[in-house]
């Protein structure tokens, strides 16, 4: 199913760490259109997404960052339709950064 979206609004914060470890948490929230009705033909197009997950950035030289990160992943349409069908589910993310 194709869709688009964005997420509008989103806090991270960096608790203190160590001169290579640094943890992070994070919320962030959004919306999404999809072509048809998601997650299930119950449901919109129109979609609200939802986002809390943590992770550790660890400094590998200098300039060089890896992070890794697992966040819960929430997506429903709020009560807009005549049913509220949601997903649920974890997203992980590795990235490596050069600052």
């Amino acid at each position: 199913v194709f869709g688009a979206g964005v997420d509008g609004l989103g806090l991270v914060a960096h608790p203190r760490g160590g001169d290579r470890w640094h943890p992070y948490v994070g919320i962030a929230g959004g919306v999404r259109l999809f072509e048809r009705p998601v997650p299930d033909p119950r449901g919109t197009r129109f979609n609200f997404s939802a986002d809390f997950g943590a992770g550790v950035a660890v400094r590998l030289a200098p300039r060089r960052w890896l992070a890794a990160s697992v966040a819960l992943h929430h997506l429903s349409n709020g009560g807009l339709g005549a049913a509220n069908p949601s997903y649920n589910g974890f997203n992980l993310t590795l990235s490596l950064a050069r600052r």
